[in-house]
């Protein structure tokens, strides 16, 4: 068993160095659903186990599918660039502490975590548990930007867990950062604007497309969206709406960035 005493030694030793702030685990915004309807997070080998479905990154590391995985810093893996939509999620110190917690350093082998133990983060030190956690342990969910914490307010609700924090993220690749939605029922009731910003210039491509279902997700319009190609990042989206309440869905370079109820 990890002494309490121990665990919060090294805590503050880790805070002292790292700015640490908790155990980071990181994931697709996809795989969202899944984790707050089970309140868990579990490991490869069960999700597998279990049929649940989530976005899965190629990784090297097969010895650890038996564990859920948590780093102590940000950016610190290459699987963060394959995710489309990445978050991270924040969990408390308290996991050190649990008795089914190992460490790796990105190797086939583990330790238990006491005193005098190294942390090597450029070799990728993680902690990894051998046990569904519980999302009892949760502090944050962190976000890239405002659109993508919009949207899970959009389809979780609001929560004081969420956080943006661009800080935390690569952004070698182009996505919304932002959006507003407008429409005035008495001078264009057919109609509503989408404004957006985007982090870097757009190229046209044939994965930029909107789509509006009814409140049953029964498709009944898909758009195509062709950008004037420039040096700008704010852009705006005129749609014209039945007159019924929609869902309106928004994919940027194939990737879903906007989920709204309209109307």
């Amino acid at each position: 068993m990890n002494s309490n005493n121990s665990i919060k030694e090294i805590s503050e030793l880790l805070k002292e160095n790292y700015n640490f702030r908790g155990l980071l685990h990181f994931t697709d915004f996809s795989n969202l659903n899944s984790i707050i309807s089970i309140g868990y997070l579990m490991s490869r080998s069960l999700c597998y186990a279990y049929d649940i479905e989530f976005f899965e990154v190629k990784n090297e590391d097969s010895y650890a599918n038996d564990y859920v995985k948590f780093y102590f810093t940000a950016k610190n893996h290459e699987a963060l660039h394959q995710l489309r939509t990445p978050i991270y999620l924040l969990f408390s110190e308290d996991l050190m502490g649990l008795d089914f917690s190992v460490l790796s350093n990105g190797v086939n082998e583990a330790a238990e975590i006491k005193r005098g133990i190294k942390f090597n983060f450029k070799e990728q030190t993680q902690l990894l548990a051998a046990e569904p956690v519980s999302l009892k342990y949760l502090k944050k969910i962190i976000f890239r930007c405002e659109a993508d914490y919009k949207r899970a307010c959009n389809l979780y609700g609001k929560n004081k867990l969420y956080s943006v924090e661009p800080n935390m993220f690569f952004h070698e690749d182009n996505y919304i950062k932002d959006y507003s939605i407008y429409y005035n029922s008495i001078r264009h009731k057919d109609l509503f604007m989408l404004h957006f910003s985007t982090l870097y210039p757009v190229k046209n491509n044939d994965n930029h497309e909107y789509r509006l279902y009814d409140l049953n997700d029964g498709l009944l319009k898909t758009g195509k969206i062709n950008f004037l190609e420039s040096n700008g990042t704010d852009f705006n989206l005129e749609v014209k709406m039945p007159e019924q309440p929609v869902k309106f869905k928004l994919w940027f370079y194939g990737v879903i960035c906007i989920e709204e109820i309209i109307g």
